[in-house]
């Protein structure tokens, strides 16, 4: 889990996610999504409110996020999806706009010396 993503902790229960959130260009894509649970529960999508084009399926461990193209590239979707483990819940916003390209935050530790 990098720091955008989420750990939720209740006991013996797990919940994670890799990224809290999902970022798509106007050209739309697919993007899956690997969950890990651990613990007494059954992983599910308590809550999807997205904006038509947008979509969300959970097979198994796999959250697949989709987006089909803007048909104005200065249009902007949004929406959540908000998993359920047992009694812990995560919430991923699901954005598409212009320049929306997703990115690599890359953290570089050199020993001083």
């Amino acid at each position: 889990i990098d720091s955008l993503g989420s750990l939720k902790l209740d006991g013996d229960i797990f919940l994670a996610i890799p990224s809290k959130k999902v970022l798509f260009t106007p050209n739309g894509g697919s993007y899956d999504l690997g969950i890990f649970t651990f613990g007494e529960g059954t992983l599910s999508v308590s809550k999807k409110v997205l904006d038509n084009g947008l979509s969300a399926i959970l097979n198994g461990k796999t959250l697949t996020i989709s987006a089909t193209a803007l048909d104005n590239v200065k249009d902007r979707r949004s929406g959540i999806v908000e998993l359920s483990f047992g009694k812990q819940k995560a919430t991923i916003d699901v954005v598409q706009l212009e320049g929306g390209d997703l990115y690599l935050e890359l953290w570089l530790h050199l020993p001083l010396q």
